[in-house]
């Protein structure tokens, strides 16, 4: 036992709940070097069995291994002070039963490999390094880096021993563009190939034939551009570009698509007015169209589809704070009973003036207690060939004056040991403010029972609530309330 201290728990920095302790190495009591493997505790002073235990290393050498398919294993040694390679450090194989499988020494880019891992029948578990004092492990299967979302397979190489880029001018077209591509290639050297070598460039229908087959020569520069044209009455979908050698070895391949698109004919803007409404009031959504290098879009027809959703409240200087909404069962509101199913969207029908501008109007529901809901009016305009076009205007509804907040606590507490449970109270735009609440801190209890069912006999859990505290307070920005739990279960503050 090098150190030992005890500390108070409630002394300690609180974030998010938890207690932190910033442990310093210069609080050890220990002159010796610090390098090697050391295990640090964590323990109950006086429930002995409640502690936890973590291994750590005090050391200056960074450790990097890999391993391919076959099982090798190559390790990366680094100074973790300076990232320079470390040289002549000892590296030990260590199997998953605690059998040393060999050994390597880095060298002078702080690279050591073992190659005979693959005819071994241990399995490879942890990597050790030494070099003098200094002392560190590498855990594999505890350190595994998941990389099936990465390129980490590298480039293959093919018969011919070439690589070809493709690109173009862009990977979207419409018939009767002219699709322009440039093709460089290099050896696996990255030198470039003699000048005049030929080469295909194909291009492959959605339905995977053959569209057509240009034959070209390289110039010095191992480069050459290619173009097809697109008669107005081709397929459209997704095609293949692909490159080729002469004797049809695949190089590199891109796909494109070639669609049938119009652009937007009209300009639209939804504004929805006014920006903050509260309960039955009535919001309205201004369409303004004008047609695209012309007059206003007049007698254009028009649909409004207003929506409700919850929106997350928060407040800068109260992130430690929960303002969800709650139904009393641990769930927030929106699970419950869905915000956004609760009302059913509403669509307004209309056609623009003489100047393309056109209003509709929406009364909200006259709810209370739900917090603050996100409005949305999604406007669709329709041009004169009956296309739509689509804009969106959002707006705030504030169904209740004060925003009740608890600071987090630890899910995990002591009992008889008191407890200071923060209360804030907030208008909608985050101010503080004062007003009066009902707190109630409830103990939840779960009694199973044997009931009858079918025939059988069957055990049946189920909750029952006991009030515990029930007061009436008044919260500012700055509102607390003590409560000590007396028996171990599951509490909720109300």
């Amino acid at each position: 036992m090098l150190f030992t201290r005890t500390y108070a728990t409630a002394g300690l920095v609180k974030a998010n709940g938890m207690h932190l302790l910033n442990f310093n190495l210069k609080d050890l009591e220990f002159s010796a070097p610090l390098k090697g493997l050391y295990v640090i505790r964590v323990q109950d002073t006086e429930h002995l069995w409640l502690r936890e235990e973590k291994l750590v290393t005090f050391t200056d050498l960074g450790v990097i291994t890999k391993q391919n398919a076959s099982g090798e294993a190559v390790v990366f040694l680094n100074s973790l002070r300076t990232a320079r390679p470390v040289s002549g450090a000892t590296v030990r194989f260590i199997s998953t039963s605690n059998q040393v499988m060999g050994t390597a020494t880095t060298n002078g880019q702080g690279v050591a490999r073992y190659d005979s891992v693959a005819g071994s029948r241990l399995k490879l578990g942890m990597i050790t390094a030494t070099q003098g004092s200094d002392f560190t492990f590498l855990s594999l299967p505890k350190s595994r880096v998941e990389t099936s979302r990465f390129e980490v397979g590298g480039l293959t190489s093919n018969a011919a021993h070439y690589q070809a880029f493709l690109y173009g001018d862009r990977d979207l077209y419409r018939p009767g563009d002219t699709i322009h591509t440039n093709v460089v290639v290099r050896t696996d050297t990255w030198a470039a190939p003699p000048a005049g070598l030929p080469i295909k460039v194909r291009l492959l229908l959605p339905t995977g034939k053959e569209y057509a087959s240009l034959g070209e020569k390289l110039s010095a520069t191992g480069a050459v551009e290619s173009r097809f044209i697109l008669p107005a009455t081709v397929m459209t979908g997704l095609y293949s570009l692909e490159v080729l050698t002469g004797n049809d070895i695949l190089l590199t391949s891109q796909s494109i698509s070639v669609e049938e698109f119009i652009p937007d004919r009209l300009k639209v803007t939804v504004v929805a007015k006014p920006a903050v409404l509260h309960s039955a009031e009535t919001v309205t959504a201004t369409v303004q169209a004008q047609n695209l290098f012309g007059p206003p879009a007049a007698g254009r027809k028009f649909e409004v589809e207003f929506s409700l959703k919850e929106k997350t409240f928060s407040a800068p200087k109260y992130d430690d704070y929960s303002f969800a909404l709650r139904s009393g069962t641990g769930r927030s509101a929106s699970m419950v009973s869905g915000i956004a199913e609760r009302f059913q969207k509403e669509v307004r029908q209309g056609e623009t003036d003489a100047s393309g501008r056109g209003t509709a109007a929406y009364t909200l529901p006259d709810v209370r207690d739900l917090g603050t809901l996100e409005g949305v009016a999604f406007a669709t305009l329709f041009d004169e060939t009956g296309r739509p076009v689509n804009r969106l205007a959002t707006f705030e509804v504030q169904t209740q004056a004060v925003m009740f907040g608890i600071q987090q606590v630890s899910d995990l507490v002591s009992t008889h040991q008191e407890m200071s449970l923060k209360l804030a109270a907030l208008t909608p735009a985050g101010k503080p403010t004062q007003a009066e609440a009902q707190v109630q801190i409830v103990r939840l209890l779960w009694e199973t029972v044997l009931e009858r069912q079918g025939g059988r006999l069957v055990y049946n859990s189920q909750k029952r609530e006991q009030v515990l505290q029930n007061q009436g307070v008044v919260v500012d920005n700055n509102s607390a309330l003590t409560f000590t739990p007396t028996y171990s279960g599951e509490y909720e503050i109300r």
